[in-house]
């Protein structure tokens, strides 16, 4: 990819300096924004056509390690001597080509030998490499290298791949490929990648050498037939890489992140098994002991303990906070291993916790003073009410009133009716609220006194002209009133007369 940056004409002297710094922008190689193509140099022979090489030509061998195909558009094979600083006369254009995923494309020199076997090339081209030092680069442009590039080629993103051999200045990784034997009185060698399925940009761990002995001869290390590693091309059997993905964690969350003391929280690690071969014996621990708990407590991916999907390889573990815990911020380290022995990276669980906001209770009672044995309200109204949570439990005397604890509503007020009021006397009521995962638990208290209400003031005048008052004994007044009078009248007084 190019990026394209436009530099206007300076119009004053001035600008001279910022049209030199966009001049210089212009001239740096654009990176690439995705990850590099999955293509690479699998097999290099440099000593093509010498002494007894059945190969008539030089080739490099191309392959497509990943998973899907991919085309090149735009891209170039480029020589560098051991010790030369430019590519310009060594670049070799490769046409647009797709390579399916696990297949090859083989690009061949010229040929430098009469007889023998032709290199059996997709692109044939003037190319001519050492046959025991020097550098090829896989370019994703067909702009020569500039000398800084050839001398660090990690620092140039269109560099694909590279293989430095022999006693190059420059190589990827700790180091350059062996350098291969071009005899013609013993046997001839190339380069052959040890695995094909990764890049991994380091010349001297994956280059080794293969040989291809001359005929009468046996050569001691690497001996190859002639035909048994022949280079490959497009008409190839694709090689299909397993590639091993090992075990990742991710998203290490506590729910909330902000706990109040005394609450619970929900601690989660993302797992995402490995494959070929597949993780099994996946275990998810944390050291919980700031908290009281162990060094290595279990997450579980059961769907319980507050795990909210089986299997779904998120796993999880309930986290109560002691009310005592010290209010701070905590990090919580996460280990996750696996039977395969993937190296995952410690996951780190961010978890602060805070004070419960304070409570208070007011607990009041319908009708007030109660009548005994008659129904009873009793209101607790908790403060502040907002969006709290929780029940009330009401007491006479330490002793639950009725068979529930109702829970607060929304307004901050809980309710019990007793159907059957208080008995008779005085009554140490409380309403014990239970507190929520935010708010301190509080009592609201209140004394009241259940009596029978006193009987009215009255006056009652009866046909014999005797009055009866307020006070006077009843029994009495009953007793002085004629049997007609009070026979009439006990079926109205009959609390008074009766």
């Amino acid at each position: 990819m190019t990026h394209k940056l436009t530099c206007l004409r300076p119009r004053v002297r001035v600008l001279s300096a910022l049209f030199l710094l966009c001049a210089l922008l212009l001239a740096i190689p654009a990176a690439h924004a995705t990850t590099p193509p999955t293509i690479l140099m699998s097999q290099i022979m440099g000593a093509g056509g010498n002494g007894t090489n059945p190969y008539t030509a030089d080739y490099v061998e191309l392959f497509n390690y990943g998973s899907s195909s991919v085309t090149l558009t735009g891209w170039s094979l480029q020589y560098a001597s051991a010790t030369g600083t430019s590519t310009s006369s060594n670049l070799f254009a490769i046409p647009t080509v797709t390579i399916p995923a696990g297949g090859y494309y083989l690009v061949s020199g010229a040929v430098t030998a009469n007889g023998g076997t032709t290199d059996p090339s997709d692109l044939s081209t003037g190319m001519t490499l050492s046959g025991t030092s020097g550098r090829v680069f896989l370019v994703d442009t067909q702009t020569a290298l500039v000398s800084a590039s050839i001398a660090t080629p990690s620092s140039d993103a269109t560099i694909i791949d590279m293989v430095g051999y022999g006693s190059p200045n420059s190589y990827e990784g700790a180091g350059p490929s062996p350098a291969p034997s071009s005899s013609a009185n013993s046997y001839i060698q190339y380069m052959q990648r040890t695995d094909i399925c990764a890049n991994a940009y380091s010349n001297s761990a994956e280059w080794a050498l293969q040989s291809i002995p001359t005929p009468g001869t046996t050569p001691s290390t690497n001996t190859d037939p002639v035909g048994a590693s022949a280079p490959h091309n497009s008409h190839s059997t694709v090689t299909v890489c397993v590639h091993t993905i090992p075990a990742s964690a991710s998203n290490p969350v506590a729910t909330p992140s902000t706990v109040k003391v005394g609450s619970n929280t929900l601690l989660t690690v993302q797992v995402i098994p490995g494959s070929n071969p597949t993780s099994t014996g996946i275990a998810v621990k944390a050291d919980l002991s700031v908290f009281g708990l162990g060094t290595a407590v279990a997450f579980n991916d059961a769907g319980t303990g507050g795990d909210a999907t089986a299997g779904d390889g998120i796993y999880s573990y309930t986290l109560s906070v002691p009310g005592s815990q010290a209010l701070n911020s905590y990090n919580i380290n996460v280990t996750v291993t696996d039977t395969q022995g993937d190296s995952i990276a410690t996951q780190v669980i961010s978890l602060s916790t805070a004070a419960l906001s304070s409570t208070s209770t007011v607990l009041s009672i319908a009708p007030n003073p109660p009548v005994p044995n008659q129904s009873t309200v009793l209101t607790a109204t908790i403060t502040p009410n907002a969006g709290i949570g929780g029940t009330v439990t009401f007491k006479d005397a330490g002793v639950q009133l009725g068979n529930t604890t109702p829970s607060v509503n929304g307004s901050g007020v809980a309710f019990l009716t007793l159907p059957s009021g208080l008995s008779p006397g005085v009554h140490t009521l409380s309403a014990v609220y239970s507190g929520d995962s935010n708010y301190t638990t509080s009592t609201g208290s209140l004394l009241v006194s259940a009596n029978v209400p006193p009987v009215p003031d009255f006056t009652l005048s009866l046909s014999n002209s005797q009055v009866i008052t307020s006070g006077q004994d009843r029994n009495v007044a009953a007793a002085s009133a004629s049997p007609s009078v009070r026979s009439s009248r006990c079926s109205v007084w009959s609390s008074v007369l009766c």
